[in-house]
């Protein structure tokens, strides 16, 4: 019984030997090209941009009235204070910041940051999802703002570059509020 085992492995493995020097026949053509011809290029996924920001309808125009209780902090370790700070579409781009609903004393939920070109014209946002604590907010504000920061990291390469408005916006039972309206920001190649 043995050595039919061992006689059946042989074979086998003399089979598996030879067939690895034979070539296969060439599969079917498809219709109206050579078998010959180069297979067409594959579609080169990093050629198209991409963005992580839905386009949205919303629309905030220069003086709406909104909360000031946030704070869109820095781009990228740059700060926001003092002038409109830029940022490449060819990487990710990094807000941090934080942001309170101080009449409802609560950290809002479903926030979302907003890209708005300059014109007005167009708009994307999306979700704020990372959110961390933040003491000098509890400090200053009280202990449940404690979990206010955030950090958002956005796709920006399928935007033209430009500059936009940025800001972040929140429901509330009276209507959607808005906060760091005014910022800006800087988008280039």
């Amino acid at each position: 019984m043995k050595t039919k085992i061992c006689a059946i492995a042989v074979l086998t493995s003399a089979l598996l030997l030879s067939a690895c020097g034979e070539q296969s026949s060439p599969a079917a053509a498809p219709p109206g090209t050579s078998a010959d011809a180069p297979a067409p290029a594959a579609a080169d996924a990093t050629s198209e941009a991409t963005t992580s920001m839905s386009v949205t309808d919303v629309r905030v125009a220069d003086g709406a009235p909104g909360v000031t209780t946030c704070n869109l902090e820095t781009v990228n370790g740059s700060p926001f204070e003092g002038g409109t700070p830029s940022a490449s579409r060819a990487g990710p781009v990094s807000i941090v910041g934080w942001l309170i609903d101080e009449p409802a004393r609560m950290v809002p939920t479903g926030v979302k940051l907003r890209l708005q070109s300059a014109d007005g014209a167009q708009a994307w946002e999306q979700s704020v999802e990372r959110w961390g604590d933040r003491p000098d907010i509890a400090t200053a504000k009280g202990q449940e703002f404690l979990a206010s920061g955030f950090n958002a990291d956005l796709d920006v390469a399928a935007l033209p570059v430009g500059e936009y408005a940025i800001y972040l916006a929140f429901a509330t039972p009276e209507g959607e509020r808005v906060c760091g309206f005014g910022r800006r920001l800087a988008l280039t190649d």
